[in-house]
């Protein structure tokens, strides 16, 4: 494959639909819900910086699920499942802001994204 042709795999558009395409409807959800997010308490992590380097799941599904008026255990579980797929594929990261509380938020791939998914408003 000459340079052109590898280049051109890389372009914006082709390289963010392709993103898109590897997600679930329900992680397409929760990132075009990224501006409602809410903080989260997050008492014991693991950081580089403010980068939460720990696991976040269960503080972030708790604290969103919580903001949606979600308890159902069954959609507790998948929307864990969401976060954590957001977050193995680099779409989110977690950046702690004050001693106990912590934001989620979308890296620069994620924020590529939200170009071509309507957010929920």
């Amino acid at each position: 494959m000459d340079d052109g042709r590898f280049g051109e795999l890389f372009e914006k558009h082709k390289y963010s639909l392709g993103q898109i395409e590897r997600l679930t409807p329900q992680a397409l959800t929760t990132i075009s819900d990224s501006t409602n997010w809410p903080p989260m308490n997050l008492s014991t992590s693991t950081t580089f910086g403010t980068r939460v380097t720990s696991n976040f799941y269960t503080e972030s599904t708790a604290s969103y699920s919580k903001s949606k008026g979600i308890t159902d255990t069954t959609k507790l579980e998948r929307i864990k499942h969401s976060v954590i797929e957001l977050q193995n594929l680099g779409l989110i990261e977690t950046h702690k802001y004050d001693r106990a509380i912590a934001v989620c938020k979308l890296t620069n791939i994620g924020l590529e994204l939200m170009e071509y998914i309507k957010p929920i408003n």
